[in-house]
């Protein structure tokens, strides 16, 4: 979710509810010096409370949207957008009921898990801003996530069918063999009891393959084609990867090249995929921890509330 002008109306409005619980919070003076330890049990207190549980269960509602996304319950951006805002707005609510004040070990440990969501949301929320960023110039020819270990194996058999052009094979031609011509009879006088002919191999040498082509080959046997299926990195450097080819260039005859070309395009097809693969994982792997202490944060907050309600 980017930032942009449709956050405008989204928060003037969280910037105006703010103004107001902190101006109820600033005209309930007399009633926090009457009951500092327990203000959250207060009307105004325990109204804050219960907007604060509230938004907290609108905000992790956004995962169970994106699994049942077939729910038309809004549309998803509003959702994205409620779910910055009202997590922007949390931390305050929750600090207005408790009076800014910390009290046993539910609360501060409650204080504690609502403060690493927080912080988690807005690195979330900065990776959103940079990652697409990050994609359009290091990745142009971005594709789809669920397509993405597809393409990479595509980009191996794309290598081994320009190998097969220009050099012929990719593995070195094995030697070819067929029956030779069958021995004559031997004479009936010194022939012994007769044997069935058995056809012994000759060694045909095999059809070359192109003129200069060896070159080519061997460059993808021990550079290229390991790269593209990922087991050596030599060229994953932009600058390695120019000196590779550049050497491997000057091996080869100039109807060679275009295909050296074509294996260089290859390449940094490969390299744009595994960045993207890179940036993707860090947007996933930072949704696997946002996530859960979103759900923990919401668990510990109803066990809170019912504590309250139970012993105030």
């Amino acid at each position: 979710m980017l930032i942009d002008r449709k956050h405008i109306s989204w928060s003037i409005i969280t910037v105006l509810v703010a103004l107001t619980c902190t101006l109820l919070y600033a005209l309930d003076a007399t009633r926090r010096a009457d009951s500092a330890s327990r203000y959250g049990s207060s009307p105004l207190g325990l109204t804050l409370g219960v907007a604060a549980l509230a938004s907290m269960l609108l905000l992790v509602l956004l995962s169970v949207k994106r699994k049942a996304p077939t729910l038309r319950i809004g549309r998803a951006q509003t959702w994205l957008r409620a779910h910055i805002w009202l997590g922007a707005l949390l931390p305050l609510l929750v600090a207005l009921h408790a009076g800014f004040r910390v009290g046993g070990q539910l609360t501060v440990g409650l204080c504690a898990l609502l403060g690493i969501v927080t912080v988690s949301g807005l690195l979330g929320l900065l990776l959103q801003q940079l990652v697409p960023r990050l994609l359009l110039h290091s990745v142009p020819g971005e594709t789809i996530w669920q397509q993405h270990e597809r393409e990479l194996q595509s980009l191996i058999q794309l290598g081994a069918d320009l190998v097969t052009t220009y050099a012929g094979s990719i593995d070195k031609p094995a030697p070819l063999f067929v029956p030779a011509s069958p021995s004559p009879a031997p004479t009936p006088a010194t022939a012994a009891p007769a044997a069935p002919a058995v056809a012994t191999p000759a060694l045909v040498n095999p059809a070359k393959p192109p003129a200069g082509g060896e070159p080519l080959r061997q460059f993808y046997l021990n550079r290229v084609g390991p790269f593209l299926a990922g087991t050596d990195h030599a060229l994953g450097r932009i600058d390695q990867m120019d000196a590779l080819f550049h050497a491997a260039q000057l091996q080869t005859p100039e109807h060679i090249h275009p295909g050296l070309h074509a294996l260089r395009d290859l390449c940094d097809r490969r390299l744009q995929l595994v960045r993207q693969q890179l940036l993707m994982r860090v947007l996933l792997g930072w949704l696997l921890v946002h996530v859960p202490l979103s759900w923990a944060l919401l668990a510990l907050s109803v066990v809170h509330a019912v504590v309250a309600m139970r012993y105030r």
